[in-house]
């Protein structure tokens, strides 16, 4: 860990979804503000920090295409007449305007 401290966000597995360490907390700590006068743990440009942004995005669009299937599934039951939609933001639009 001392190598690379981005490994406790990269690994940790919570309990439920609540239960997460994120990115940012680790990159606090490990870059911090220039007003504490603390040295970097690891440079900004570090492989293990891109590493980590990386994990942190794939995390992220994972969540958001489930959230938006969610979506599409919700709008497709509320209206079945209305199946041209590529998305559940075309869908909530085209709701509201209907409504």
């Amino acid at each position: 860990m001392s190598e690379n401290p981005y490994i406790i966000f990269e690994q940790y597995v919570g309990f439920d979804s609540d239960d997460a360490i994120p990115f940012y907390k680790i990159d606090n700590g490990v870059i911090p503000s220039p007003e504490y006068g603390l040295e970097e743990i690891l440079d900004n440009g570090s492989t293990e920090r891109l590493r980590a942004y990386c994990v942190d995005e794939m995390n992220l669009t994972e969540f958001l295409h489930i959230h938006l299937e969610e979506q599409i599934r919700f709008f497709k039951e509320l209206m079945p007449e209305l199946t041209d939609f590529r998305n559940g933001r075309d869908m909530y639009i085209r709701y509201r305007t209907l409504t």
